[in-house]
Formats: C-alpha cells, sequence, structure tokens
C-alpha cells in the first residue's frame, strides 16, 4: 500500500473514542474564516531586509486592539536559501528595550539576540550571518531582551523564518505556513496584563490565532495533499495537534527533515517548537476535517483557564466538490541523520521551582532547588564591566507583576540558581560533543531549549524507571520534559561565544529558568 493511502484510513479503539464531537469544536461560525497568508519580507535594493517593532492598531474578532508587531503585520516571514547572505536592520520604536532571537538559525553569538545586547528605544541596529548549509527548515523570530521577553511576546511579537534547501527529497507540495500564537484582551480590547498566574504556569490567552484567524478554513479539491509549517509561537500553550478522522505524516521537526516520514495520530508541540507536517483533505466533496488541539495537562496551579480542558480548533480543511486530486508519492527517505559520537564531556542540569510560602507545591520542588547542585563543568564571572549595573536595570524595569511575583518567593531554576547574566554556569569547546542529563525536579513539565545549536535526545527516563535508548535520531532546539522526567541529550556547539538555555515557557524564563554556556 503507498504511503499516502494510509491517510485514508480512520482512527480507531481508544484513539477514536478521544477525538471530540464535531458539533463542539464548531459552535461559533462567528469566527470562521479563509486562511490568511502570512506577508513576506521583501529585500531592499541592495538585498537587505527592514524589521521595525512598533505598537500596531489592528482588529481582532471584532475589536480594534493595540498590538507590538514587526513592520506592522502578524507573523512575517523572512524567506532564504541555505547558503545566504542575510543582512537585517532592526528599529525598536517601542518604550522598552529589544532584541531580535532568531531561534533556530544557527548564526554567530554576537547576532543571536540574547538579552546582553539590546536595542534602546529609538535605536536600530543591523543583524548580519550567513545561513550555514544543513540549517533549512522552518524557524522563527522574536525578541528576547531580559524583563521585557513575556509583555513583548503577549503583545504579538513573533515571525517566521523558512529556510529553503537548495536541493529537495520531496516532490513539490503545496506549501503552507501556520504561526499558532494566543491573546488575552481585557473588556477594553487592550492586551490584559500579566498575572500571578501567567508567572506561575506560562500565559494562556483565550484567543486562539492560527494566522491572525480563528480556526480558518483551506478549501481543496477532495484528497488535495499540502505541506504545513507550523510554529508554536505561544509563551505557554501546548499544543497537542490531531486530525479529525485521520492521521498526518511528520517530515521534520525543529532541526529540518526526519530520516523518514511517520504516520502519526498525535503529536505534541511545546512553545518553540516546530512541525512539518503533510496533511490531506477528505476524499469526498463537501466534507470537512479539522486539525486542532486537544486538552493536555502540563502541572496547571490553581484555577484552569475556561479552555484548559477544551478542545481547540486550529484549521478545517474543506473538500470542495471538484474532481479529486491528483497527489505526488511521498518518499520513504528524506534525509540522512546519523547518531552524535559519544561524548567527550558530561554535564547535569536540574530544573526545579520555588512556590510562595503557603502554596500547596511549596514543598514539591526538590532536594536540588535550594541547593548549588551545578553539575559537571566550570563555572566563571563574566568579565566585561557593567554587566551586573545591566541586570540590576533589567530587574528593575521587569513589569511590576512579574516583581511581586518574586518577592513573594516564586522563582524557576536552573541547578539550584536563577537567571543573572553575569554568570557562565558552563564553559565548553567548539566542536566536542557533549552530553547532557537533563532532570525536570518539578510537579509540571517544562520545554527546554538551546541556542546556538541542535541536539539529539538519545535516552529518556520516567520517574522510578529505567532508561529508555530512543530508536530513531532527529535534530530538535526544543524538547519538553514532563514532571520528574529525565533526558540525555547529545549536541555539540560549533560556534564561539556564550550561548542562552532555558525554559521557553517564557514567563519561566523571566523568572529565572536560564543560563549560560560559554564556547572557546
Amino acid at each position: 500500500m503507498k504511503r499516502r493511502d494510509f491517510l485514508q484510513l480512520s482512527l480507531t479503539g481508544a484513539a477514536l473514542a478521544a477525538l471530540p464531537l464535531p458539533a463542539l469544536l464548531r459552535a461559533d461560525e462567528s469566527f470562521l474564516s479563509t486562511l490568511a497568508e502570512l506577508p513576506r519580507l521583501q529585500p531592499d535594493g541592495e538585498g537587505r531586509f527592514q524589521l521595525t517593532l512598533a505598537p500596531s492598531r489592528v482588529e481582532l474578532n471584532g475589536t480594534a486592539t493595540e498590538l507590538w508587531l514587526y513592520n506592522g503585520r502578524l507573523g512575517p516571514v523572512l524567506e532564504v536559501t541555505e547558503g545566504d547572505r542575510v543582512e537585517v536592520r532592526v528599529t525598536n520604536r517601542l518604550s522598552q528595550p529589544t532584541t531580535v532571537h532568531w531561534h533556530g538559525l544557527r548564526v554567530p553569538a554576537t547576532e543571536d539576540g540574547g538579552p546582553h545586547d539590546t536595542i534602546a528605544p529609538g535605536e536600530s541596529r543591523w543583524y548580519r550571518f550567513t545561513v550555514p548549509e544543513g540549517n533549512a527548515g522552518l524557524h522563527w523570530f522574536h525578541p528576547h531582551p531580559h524583563g521585557h521577553t513575556a509583555e513583548q511576546i503577549a503583545h504579538g511579537a513573533a515571525g517566521l523564518i523558512l529556510v529553503r534547501p537548495k536541493a529537495s527529497p520531496l516532490p513539490a507540495y503545496p506549501r503552507q505556513l501556520l504561526m499558532v500564537n494566543d491573546l488575552r484582551l481585557d473588556q477594553d480590547g487592550r492586551v490584559a496584563p500579566h498575572t500571578m498566574a501567567d508567572w506561575m504556569n506560562g500565559r494562556e490567552g483565550g484567543l486562539l490565532l492560527v494566522n491572525g484567524g480563528r480556526q480558518p478554513a483551506l478549501v481543496r479539491a477532495p484528497g488535495s495533499e499540502e505541506r504545513f509549517g507550523l510554529v508554536n509561537a505561544c509563551a505557554g500553550r501546548y499544543l497537542h495537534l490531531r486530525l479529525e478522522g485521520g492521521t498526518f505524516w511528520l517530515l521534520g521537526t525543529d532541526g529540518g527533515l526526519l530520516a523518514a516520514p511517520e504516520l502519526r495520530d498525535e503529536l505534541l508541540l511545546v512553545p518553540g517548537q516546530r512541525a512539518d507536517l503533510l496533511l490531506a483533505w477528505p476524499s469526498k466533496g463537501g466534507e470537512e476535517r479539522l486539525l486542532f488541539s486537544q486538552p493536555y495537562d502540563r502541572g496547571w496551579m490553581g484555577p484552569e483557564p475556561e479552555h484548559y480542558r477544551r478542545p481547540q480548533p486550529l484549521l478545517r480543511l474543506v473538500a470542495n466538490r471538484e474532481p479529486a486530486a491528483t497527489v505526488p508519492e511521498l518518499p520513504d527517505d528524506l534525509a540522512r541523520i546519523d547518531w552524535l559520537p559519544a561524548a567527550a564531556v558530561s554535564r547535569e542540569l536540574v530544573l526545579s521551582e520555588l512556590m510562595p510560602e503557603g502554596h500547596p507545591h511549596r514543598g514539591d520542588a526538590g532536594h536540588h532547588a535550594h541547593g548549588g547542585h551545578q553539575g559537571h563543568g566550570e563555572e566563571q564571572q563574566r568579565e566585561p564591566a557593567g554587566h551586573g549595573a545591566h541586570q540590576d536595570h533589567a530587574m528593575a524595569a521587569m513589569p511590576a507583576s512579574a516583581q511581586q511575583a518574586l518577592d513573594q518567593g516564586l522563582a524557576f531554576l536552573i541547578n539550584g540558581r536563577a537567571f543573572d547574566m553575569a554568570h557562565i554556569m558552563f564553559t565548553g569547546k567548539v566542536g566536542q560533543v557533549e552530553e547532557w542529563l537533563l532532570e525536570n525536579d518539578s510537579h509540571m513539565d517544562h520545554p527546554f531549549h538551546v541556542h546556538g545549536t541542535h541536539f539529539q535526545v538519545v535516552a529518556e527516563q520516567e520517574r522510578g524507571g529505567d532508561w529508555r535508548p530512543l530508536a530513531q535520531p532527529r535534530w530538535l532546539d526544543t524538547v519538553n520534559l514532563r514532571p520528574y522526567q529525565k533526558l540525555k541529550l547529545r549536541l555539540r556547539f560549533d560556534q564561539p561565544g556564550d550561548w542562552l538555555f532555558h525554559c521557553h515557557i517564557i514567563e519561566h524564563e523571566e523568572l529565572g529558568m536560564m543560563a549560560t554556556i560559554r564556547i572557546v
């Protein structure tokens, strides 16, 4: 049987029983729209790009609101090819500092857009880099100024990066790019400020958007197949993807194509992650199929948002009554991915939390939360003067609700430490393979992201269980850790500099779950 024929098979057994009723998902027809195509950034006469982050008035769900957007658009796309020289001038029109982090691109550390190199209000800076060979895939860009990232993400600041390969093993499927983010507006239509629940859990907004629309539709001929690149650009929301009445192909992840397509009936996409999917329309005209997010409990603390236990519709695939589409054959093999060799260096990283006094989870932070456990690897302080003052300024400039959370004892830690821009947790060498043992010593999920490289998960261990090796290598830059789970990652940094690693729940990153490795 051909690969694409499997797409017509329905889910059976328990998986089928888990699917929600279509009526529940389509109850609010007033929000239905056609999927919007994300705007492409256009180079100037010298081949350079311009990005301006500024307050912008937009209309969402019939309500006018102010977001903080790049070039006044939701989800602009920077489209380049492996080997391209890229120059982007970023101008900051906000009243607070910002940066642009090129999430997934292997750029020099000076161009990574971390919090040590901010763009002041009213100022501009150039980012210049060459996209390396092997960096093809779907990536994204977003602000990364410590103390301000959560507020800027909450206002919609994000864009996509599509790096095309010089040659692809895939047929020329039609391709759609999807940016999924969520917003929370107050009764006056303004972006609502953060709450204590946001800082504890990671913010989730009630307005779930796909390319700026609510549960948009795509109409195609019956049996059509298209490639979808999907970015979870939410601050804290997990996307537990399912396709109503069918399965789908996973073609790639954060680091590009997989070795071979994987037939899936679900996929967990955590904040910061990307997925390259092949989706099929219904084979009969007049029918539709829904891509939706099944509820996923990531350890929420306190009263749950209204949407938390409900399926959330994302995209409707509607088959028209034209003749059935002719689709190309999906190859059996996509890319060669070898396991990284044995590591020369081992490190241990423990993610933990501190809850305010009196909180039910106050005692669940584990034995590492209060200690100085640092794992293996040299530690040192940054040399340049002024970073300590810069750190104090960044913390003082945090939103009042974040400072209140810190004052009440809320913190998220790596190896017992909250983030300090003047502190280097580890030192490594260019080109040296490392193995990181990650432990989530907390009661909630944490998506773990590494700057400057991609990694392979080689084994996993559930609490009290045995280590389970993974069968197939793949390249990721963000991976989820379930409560009390351990993972072994293998990675190599090919460029020198200071590189961040952190939880990609933005509020946890802001409250301390971030650290730096210096590569020399």
